[in-house]
């Protein structure tokens, strides 16, 4: 997966809090598949997560999950 594939869509989603990461997700238009991908609170720090937010606030979190493997299908 590129990153340059998420550039299209516009919004990311709140999924799930789990163990102090909130997973974000994300439906890619061409494969019509939802992906999640973690923003650990620590990162956070005073900041405020929203239930849906641009997409481009969470291209750091994206380029993480890609590198590390923690971008996940998820059902829809």
């Amino acid at each position: 997966m590129n990153i340059q594939n998420f550039y299209t869509h516009d919004k990311a989603r709140f999924l799930r809090y789990q163990h102090g990461v909130a997973y974000y997700g994300l439906i890619v238009p061409y494969c019509e598949t939802l992906f999640s991908f973690p923003v650990p609170l620590r990162d956070i720090e005073d900041g405020v997560l929203h239930a849906e937010d641009k997409i481009i606030n969470f291209m750091k979190y994206i380029q993480k999950a890609i590198q590390e493997g923690t971008l996940n299908k998820e059902t829809l």
